[in-house]
């Protein structure tokens, strides 16, 4: 007993119209009352298909102007491919997507006048449906020919090439964990992959609380944000695009949410929603958390079946975006972080606001970075004024002053120490008395010393000065360029890098910024240097992570 072809349908993968039947004559499929389609790009004879049930495939030929993508992969014109059960055709790139739908019959081969037991079909021939393939056929001499020995060799060879950059369609839905739980990803049943991606946030972009509460009260207070959301997803969705989520939902990670309970609203939300979607659930900090790049490298890398994403094409859509507060026309509290524009950002896809995306609002100001990555130059100067001498020929004390993660240590590993000068540590020693008896001892054997501490106040400077005028040496003040926000983006970039990193409190630039006082040559010092961030980067990989914004906001 053996399963033959019976019938061969294409069918719209968005259900926008009945199936069509594919015959042993070439049926030709594109912009017509049958599919539906009036996108003048798409041509009236877009592509031409033929089944072979004996050999159980269609014959696929691109005939349009423009091109048709068979399994992802860009059919050339006029040329053959063998499409088989579940293959993907797109009439255009990403758009008007089908899967070819085949029905297949059990059949014994018999010889004449041989029994049967009852119900089962006796075959006599090869192929099981008899059809005169001239019934019913038009003038297809254009297109239709006999298929040489070497087009079939072709035809084979494509065929190969196309089945590992398979697009397929979930049949089921399902959950993934990554990295011990960091990353939750949902497939929901029917979704398909594609170049295209309308991506979003969750809260307050597709839904919002239904108590009005900030945070929902429960896994079941929520509703959608705006009442355009599901008549755009679905526009999207019948157009080809993949719809993905990207929320952080770093509460699960702290035991305040279940993730069992939040994996039952996703998969509500997709069922309301009534189209497939994709989601990435990231449930604490690190490299998936926004505007980190994490969990859209995930899908690039692997959810999306080796599809190249058009970052031009796609999007993403979130609601904090850094807007400030309004009060005219509606008034509106300012966003809660700018993680969501920074996000699109640094994956390189255009960033819209929910009003602007399903309302077509006008967008609102919103507040720029205090300090931009972007901006960082290893070609800067890398002392001001313009001209100053980084290292005297004379014995010389150096006071560092600036934020913790400024890059005070760093400049003296990479600058002074090289050129003789002793780095002396006010923390490391513990205590005032051991930090002046290892100065007093450094200048005592003719060295020259930098003080590596943030030295925020005239106070905190003002012994090592009285030190240098005891021994009749030479003051100078090195006052760190990077600020606040600068500083913090040096800290999570060096914690990204390495994990053994210790983190800084946020007490610690509190502290630093309500004692600081501006240095001045007026406390003793012969001058004062601002020192701008040159970085040095290891390789292209790390420069490329440290001009990301790393932060939910740089104001």
């Amino acid at each position: 007993m053996n399963k033959v072809l019976k019938e061969c349908f294409l069918k719209s993968i968005t259900d926008r119209h009945p199936p069509i039947r594919i015959d042993p004559v070439f049926t030709f499929v594109g912009r017509s009352p049958v599919t539906l389609i009036q996108d003048p790009c798409c041509s009236r004879v877009q592509v031409g298909l033929k089944a072979y049930f004996k050999d159980g495939f269609v014959l696929v030929k691109c005939l349009g102007l423009n091109p048709s993508v068979l399994n992802g992969i860009e059919m050339l014109k006029h040329e053959v491919y063998e499409a088989y059960d579940g293959d993907i055709l797109e009439l255009l790139p990403d758009n008007y997507k089908y899967v070819f739908d085949f029905k297949f019959e059990e059949v014994v081969k018999c010889q004449v006048g041989e029994k049967l037991p009852e119900n089962e079909t006796c075959s006599k021939t090869e192929n099981p449906i008899n059809q005169d393939e001239n019934k019913n056929s038009r003038d297809t001499s254009e297109y239709e020919r006999d298929i040489s020995d070497d087009e079939l060799i072709s035809m084979q060879n494509k065929r190969a090439r196309l089945s590992k950059q398979k697009t397929t369609v979930a049949e089921n839905s399902l959950w993934e964990e990554i990295d011990g739980k960091q990353l939750f990803v949902f497939h929901s049943k029917g979704l398909v992959s594609s170049e295209n991606i309308a991506a979003y946030d969750l809260d307050g972009t597709l839904i919002k609380t239904k108590s009005g509460n900030v945070f929902p009260r429960n896994i079941d207070d929520w509703k959608f944000a705006f009442p355009e959301v599901v008549e755009k997803l679905k526009s999207l969705w019948e157009n080809g695009s993949k719809i993905v989520i990207f929320t952080d939902q770093n509460e699960i990670s702290k035991g305040k949410l279940e993730i069992d309970a939040f994996k039952r609203k996703i998969e509500a939300l997709q069922k309301t929603l009534s189209i497939p979607l994709q989601a990435f659930i990231s449930t604490g900090e690190g490299k998936y958390r926004k505007p980190l790049t994490g969990m859209w490298d995930s899908l690039c890398q692997l959810y999306n079946d080796g599809l190249q994403v058009d970052k031009v094409r796609s999007f993403y859509v979130g609601d904090a975006a850094g807007r400030l507060e309004q009060n005219e026309p509606v008034k509106r509290k300012k966003d809660r972080s700018c993680a969501d524009r920074f996000f699109a950002s640094n994956v390189g896809i255009p960033f819209f606001t929910p009003e602007v995306h399903f309302q077509n609002s006008e967008d609102i100001a919103w507040a720029r970075p205090i300090f931009d990555p972007q901006s960082v130059s290893e070609f800067s100067n890398l002392l001001s004024p313009s001209g100053t001498k980084l290292v005297l020929p004379t014995q010389e004390i150096i006071i560092m002053v600036g934020f913790p993660g400024s890059g005070k240590t760093h400049f003296i590993q990479a600058h002074l120490e090289p050129k003789g000068y002793t780095l002396i540590d006010r923390d490391t020693l513990g205590t005032w008395q051991k930090f002046v008896l290892h100065l007093e001892n450094t200048l005592q054997n003719q060295k020259s010393a930098v003080i590596d501490n943030t030295n925020p106040d005239a106070h905190s400077r003002k012994r090592v000065i009285k030190i240098a005028r005891k021994r009749s040496v030479t003051c100078r003040c090195f006052v760190m360029g990077a600020g606040y926000k600068h500083s913090k983006h040096n800290i999570t970039f060096r914690e990204l890098i390495d994990r053994s990193q210790k983190s800084i409190d946020e007490l610690e630039f509190n502290l630093y910024k309500s004692r600081y006082q501006q240095p001045s040559t007026k406390e003793g010092f012969s001058e004062v240097v601002e020192v701008n961030f040159v970085p040095k980067f290891h390789s292209e990989a790390e420069e490329k992570l440290y001009k990301l914004y790393l932060m939910e906001s740089y104001v």
